[in-house]
C-alpha cells in the first residue's frame, strides 16, 4: 500500500572445493642410517669421537611414501528473511523483520599419517615404504559442522517535538532477539591425536543475545546538535551490558564545523573464537636460548569456550573547513582504549613469554621445553591484552572545474602518536609503534579527473617505516 511495503530475500549457495597439501611430517625413531636423507655419516663421527657407538639416530621425515594430503570441502549456505516497513501516520515510521540461516560445511581428508600405523611398522620392523606399510601409516580425516542463525528484528522512529526551535528532534527505539546455534564434529582419530597433519576436537554451544536500544537526535540551534545513544544487550553466556554514546555537532560557520563523540563499546566473542576447531602444524621460531630460529614440530591452536569479552571506551574530536570553495581541511583526534583485548597468541609470542619466566598452566597456553629445547607450543584464545591508542588524521580536498574536466585531489595523513599494548602474551606493556608490521605513519594521495563518461584516476599510498626484526625487549614488565 502507499504507507507500507512488504519486502524478502532468499539466497542459496552451494560451493566445491580441492586442497592438496604437502605430505605429513613425524617423527622416525630410529631411521636406517644409509638412508638417502640421512645427512650424517655416523662411522665417521663414531670414528672422530663426536659421538659413541651408542648413539641412536632419530629425526623428523616426511612421510611422501602414503601421499600428499588432499581436502574435499562442500559448503552448503541459505539465508532467507521477510519484513515489514512503513509508515504510523505523520510523524513515525517503522521496521519489522524476521531472518534465519544455516551455513554446512563437510571436509573430508585422504593421505593423512595415522600415529598408532607408524608406531607398529616401526615396532614389527616393516618396511614403511612397502604397500603394508604405506596402508597401516594412512588414514582418511573428516570434519562436518553447521553454523544456524535467526534474528526478529524491530525499531520505531519518531519525529518528536521542537523543543529550541532550531528543528524537530527524531527518537529510535527499537529491539533485536538473535539465537546462533553451532556443532563442529571431528573424525575420531583427530579428536585422539592420532593422526599427524590434522587435529581438532568436537565441539559446540549456542547463544540467545536480547537487545534494546536508543537513539534520539536533538537540535540545539540551527547549526548545532545533539546525539544520544544507549544500547542494552543481554547475553545468555555472558549476562547484560550496557553502552551509551553521546555525540557534538556544530557549524560554527557557514564553512566550519566542529564535532566530537564519547562512547562505549562491548564486544562478545565470536561463536567461533568460542567454539571453533582446533588446529595443529609445524613451523620456525627465533628462540634467544639457543640463539637462533627453531624447527617446532607440535604448534597448536584452540578455541577457548570461557573467553570473556572485550569492551572499550573511545573519544574523538574534529573539525572541517572549506577554506575555499571547492577546498576542504578535516582534522579528527581520536583515542581508544580497550581491555580484556581477545588473541589467539602466536608462537613467536608464546616464545617471547616463556623466555621473560612466564609461569606455564600444563592444562593450558604452554611452552613445552625437553632438554631445553623447544618442542610443543599450544595456544589458547584469550583476554590477556589490553590496547590503549591515539592518533591523528587529516584530510584535504580540493575541486578544480575547468575547460578540460573536473579535476580532484585527495590527500590523506594518518599519524599515530600513541599505540600500547602487550608486546608479547602477558608481557611488557608498551608503546609498539615501529614494531614489526606496526607502522606509525601512513598517507594516500589520489588525483583524479572526470569529463562526461570518462574518468581517470591515479592513487598511491606510502606506509611508514617499522621493524623487519623480531628482537624485542623481553622485560616480563
Amino acid at each position: 500500500g502507499d504507507s507500507a511495503e512488504l519486502y524478502g530475500r532468499l539466497m542459496v549457495m552451494h560451493n566445491e572445493s580441492f586442497g592438496r597439501f604437502a605430505p605429513p611430517a613425524a617423527a622416525w625413531p630410529s631411521p636406517p642410517a644409509d638412508h638417502p636423507h640421512n645427512p650424517f655419516d655416523l662411522d665417521q663421527m663414531i670414528t672422530d669421537g663426536l659421538i659413541t657407538d651408542q648413539a641412536e639416530l632419530w629425526g623428523y621425515y616426511r612421510w611422501d611414501n602414503i601421499g600428499p594430503r588432499n581436502t574435499y570441502v562442500e559448503d552448503d549456505q541459505w539465508d532467507a528473511a521477510v519484513g515489514f516497513k512503513g509508515e504510523l501516520g505523520d510523524r513515525m515510521n517503522y521496521d519489522v523483520y524476521v531472518q534465519t540461516g544455516r551455513y554446512d560445511s563437510y571436509d573430508l581428508g585422504q593421505y593423512f599419517l595415522y600415529f598408532p600405523g607408524l608406531d607398529e611398522v616401526i615396532i614389527n620392523g616393516i618396511d614403511p615404504f612397502s604397500q603394508e606399510g604405506i596402508d597401516l601409516m594412512r588414514t582418511e580425516t573428516w570434519q562436518d559442522s553447521y553454523t544456524e542463525q535467526s534474528r526478529a528484528y524491530a525499531h520505531l522512529q519518531i519525529d518528536a517535538w521542537d523543543m529550541f526551535g532550531a528543528g524537530e528532534s527524531i527518537a529510535l527505539v527499537g529491539v533485536e532477539h538473535v539465537t546462533f546455534d553451532y556443532d563442529n564434529q571431528y573424525d575420531p582419530r583427530s579428536e585422539a591425536g592420532e593422526v599427524g597433519g590434522s587435529s581438532g576436537y568436537s565441539n559446540g554451544g549456542d547463544r540467545d543475545v536480547t537487545s534494546l536500544f536508543l537513539e534520539y537526535l536533538l537540535p540545539i540551534t540551527q547549526g548545532t546538535e545533539v546525539s544520544l545513544a544507549g544500547r542494552y544487550d543481554d547475553y545468555s553466556d555472558f549476562g547484560g551490558t550496557f553502552t551509551p554514546s553521546i555525540g557534538f555537532v556544530s557549524n560554527l560557520a557557514d564553512t566550519f564545523l566542529v564535532r566530537a563523540r564519547w562512547g562505549e563499546g562491548f564486544a562478545a566473542p565470536d561463536m567461533d573464537e568460542l567454539y571453533g576447531p582446533s588446529l595443529s602444524g609445524r613451523g620456525f621460531v627465533y628462540d634467544p636460548v639457543v640463539g637462533s630460529d627453531v624447527l617446532v614440530s607440535e604448534l597448536y591452536s584452540y578455541s577457548n569456550p570461557d573467553l570473556e569479552p572485550e569492551t572499550s571506551e573511545s573519544l574523538s574530536v574534529g573539525f572541517n573547513w572549506e577554506f575555499f570553495d571547492g577546498h576542504s581541511l578535516d582534522v579528527t583526534y581520536y583515542d581508544v582504549e580497550i581491555d580484556n583485548v581477545i588473541i589467539f597468541p602466536e608462537a613467536q609470542d608464546l616464545v617471547w613469554a616463556d623466555v621473560a619466566g612466564e609461569q606455564w598452566d600444563p592444562e593450558f597456553t604452554r611452552v613445552v621445553r625437553v632438554g631445553g629445547l623447544i618442542r610443543e607450543i599450544h595456544s589458547y584464545g584469550t583476554n590477556a591484552n589490553r590496547l590503549k591508542a591515539s592518533g591523528i588524521d587529516v584530510l584535504v580536498g580540493s575541486s578544480f572545474d575547468t575547460g578540460w574536466g573536473l579535476f580532484d585531489l585527495q590527500a590523506f595523513y594518518s599519524k599515530q602518536l600513541s599505540f600500547k599494548e602487550n608486546a608479547f602474551y602477558r608481557g611488557s606493556y608498551q608503546d609498539t609503534r615501529k614494531f614489526p608490521g606496526q607502522p606509525d605513519t601512513r598517507a594516500q594521495l589520489g588525483i583524479g579527473w572526470s569529463m562526461g563518461d570518462h574518468a581517470v584516476s591515479i592513487i598511491g599510498n606510502y606506509i611508514g617505516p617499522h621493524s623487519t626484526e623480531e628482537d624485542q625487549d623481553i622485560d616480563s614488565g
